[in-house]
């Protein structure tokens, strides 16, 4: 069966198909033992080779890093099933559905759990295996499978839906739906449970201000800021801004300011102020103004820059409006100028804004 172009029926589950990989990819539900370990046998098979005599299960990606390097024997499973896979399904399939079928289901998919999420945890575990055990571990976790994979299994799940053979990947399936991590050896098998927490922003990237923004049942932990990865101690406790100063990472340093606060930040750290504070014309009473970066936060931003201080146009829940700083090209001197550059309009449209009800 060879298919080159789509019907209107087809193109319509590809969306549906996404979406419960997403799903899969961002599940927190316990992991499913016996679901994933008959996939682990269907995948072995799938490659030729004997079920492995020895499962172990552990808690999270950073005990399957060690699990494994203890049991070790080169992972090649999913690596003789994918050779396999591929040049029978591209005989099947047409340019046009090919691309289509990559647009709207692999890399969406892709972008939203790998790219957003699981990266993350995999530099997490990279770090802390490098820091607190070997190198050589390390270098076997390479063969680690699960959760980033969703993007290119979504796209054969979808490809097998519309019926195209790719029934050797099942047992791969099966396991990414059912479990976390987990590393495919000769004799033996490393699998891992799912998180127990993953905590995202409105645009899908892992943040959490109060906590972890990925958990798992044994405590390993990610600790992320609108996507950015950082120390757990920026997030549970906050960080002064004698050691925001002392960070050396530069969007570290710009995600413990936003945890502080801009404007707490400028009246801890000194930043000096371009000019005077004037009438914010879209937000009276409340005013503008333009502060000057420290030096040693001159390397924060690809492009000169200054902050430019502003209260929100809404109330909190309390009745306060929030101070909050953003980030404006560093050749202004006139606030409401800044201002009208941050909404792209004329500066003198934005003095004629009408006053926030």
């Amino acid at each position: 069966m060879r298919i080159d172009q789509l019907t209107d029926e087809q193109a319509a589950m590809l969306p549906v198909i996404r979406d419960e990989w997403i799903r899969a990819g961002l599940s927190t539900e316990p992991a499913d033992r016996a679901a994933a370990e008959a996939g682990v046998r269907k995948a072995y098979a799938a490659a030729g080779l004997e079920p492995p005599r020895l499962v172990i299960w552990l808690d999270s990606p950073l005990a399957g890093a060690i699990g494994q390097a203890i049991v070790r024997t080169p992972p090649r499973t999913s690596a003789q099933v994918w050779d396999q896979v591929w040049d029978q399904v591209w005989a099947q399939v047409g340019a046009q559905v090919w691309d289509q079928v990559w647009d709207q289901v692999w890399a969406q998919v892709g972008a939203q759990v790998w790219d957003q999420v699981w990266a993350q945890v995999r530099a997490q575990v990279g770090a802390q295996v490098r820091a607190q055990v070997w190198d050589q571990v390390w270098d076997w976790c390479t063969g680690a499978l699960g959760r980033w994979e969703c993007g290119w299994l979504s796209f054969y799940a979808a490809l097998g839906r519309l019926g195209i053979d790719v029934s050797r990947l099942d047992g791969l399936v099966e396991i990414e739906r059912s479990a976390g991590w987990w590393w495919p050896m000769r004799d033996a098998v490393v699998l891992t449970d799912r998180p127990s927490v993953i905590s995202r922003d409105k645009d899908g990237r892992l943040h959490s201000a109060a906590g972890p923004a990925v958990l798992y049942r044994d405590g390993f932990a990610v600790h992320a800021w609108h996507g950015t990865r950082v120390p757990a101690d920026l997030i549970e406790t906050g960080w002064d801004t004698a050691r925001i100063l002392r960070e050396p990472n530069a969007e570290v340093r710009r995600c413990a300011i936003e945890r502080m606060g801009w404007d707490v930040f400028i009246a801890s750290s000194g930043m000096r102020q371009v000019g005077d504070a004037v009438p914010d014309p879209g937000n009276a009473p409340h005013t503008l103004a333009l502060y000057d970066l420290p030096d040693t936060l001159s390397d924060m931003f690809e492009e000169p820059a200054r902050i430019l201080l502003c209260t929100n146009g809404a109330p909190e829940r309390d009745g306060t409006r929030h101070r909050f700083g953003l980030v404006v090209p560093g050749h202004h001197t006139d606030p409401v100028a800044a201002a009208a550059d941050l909404y792209d309009i004329p500066v003198q449209a934005y003095r004629q804004l009408e006053v926030r009800r």
